[in-house]
């Protein structure tokens, strides 16, 4: 059985490359961020790779009250602007919280973003956002290979993002962070909270490395 891993920054991967990296029948890749670039990416590695499964991975927002930050989930229903996205899987035996997980368009930044999408999309009593899921599932359901999300809160329903990280998009909906940098140097204020962020990154791919290691060793379902 072969797994592709697939998650959107580096930084999200670290720790599952660290435990990970050269295991047979194990790819990882980093697709990017945003749907355009994660769907094109994704889609290139399961072409190339032909896996059994892919696994999408990383960090996520809360969208809801009652998930904290550090808090493990997989999804048990992915939707987007478009719709449901292919029902993904949930693995067995796994310690996470099941959610609906909503790709949205923009970077939700803090609680009235995040209760706007809430209401809107009419989620689940446990939901969280991201930005790739749906489009990586529609390709994965494209092709015919069964997909699953597993991620780890990185900011809470009532918790606001140290910056606008919306307006610091490219055309195909990644970061600039060239760009952060030198706002930052600016306003050097922000640099604790983005280095409590950058902490919250590295313990989300510790902690998806811990999960993976049962899911690995058995199919999804």
């Amino acid at each position: 059985m072969s797994t592709l891993i697939v998650a959107a920054m580096p930084e999200e991967l670290r720790g599952i490359r660290g435990r990970f990296g050269g295991r047979a029948g194990v790819v990882i890749e980093c697709v990017g961020e945003g749907a355009v670039r994660a769907s094109a990416s994704a889609r290139r590695a399961i072409e190339a790779v032909s896996p059994s499964r892919v696994l999408v991975v990383g960090v996520a927002g809360g969208l809801t009250t009652g998930l904290a930050v550090g808090d493990a989930v997989v999804a048990r229903r992915v939707l987007d602007e478009a719709g449901e996205a292919p029902a993904p899987i949930v693995p067995s035996g796994l310690c996470a919280t099941p959610v609906d997980a909503l790709s949205h368009v923009r970077i939700l930044r803090g609680p009235s973003e995040k209760a706007r999408a809430r209401d809107e999309f009419r989620v689940g009593d446990a939901a969280t956002v991201d930005l790739e899921t749906a489009a990586i599932g529609r390709v994965a359901g494209e092709l015919s290979v069964p997909y699953a999300m597993l991620r780890v809160i990185s900011d809470a329903a009532d918790e606001a993002l140290p910056l606008d990280f919306e307006s610091f998009r490219d055309a195909d909906g990644g970061v600039r962070r060239g760009a952060i940098v030198r706002h930052v140097t600016l306003r050097p204020w922000l640099v604790p909270r983005l280095l409590e962020m950058a902490r919250r990154l590295r313990f989300a791919s510790r902690t998806l490395a811990n999960l993976l290691e049962s899911t690995l060793e058995n199919p999804l379902g």
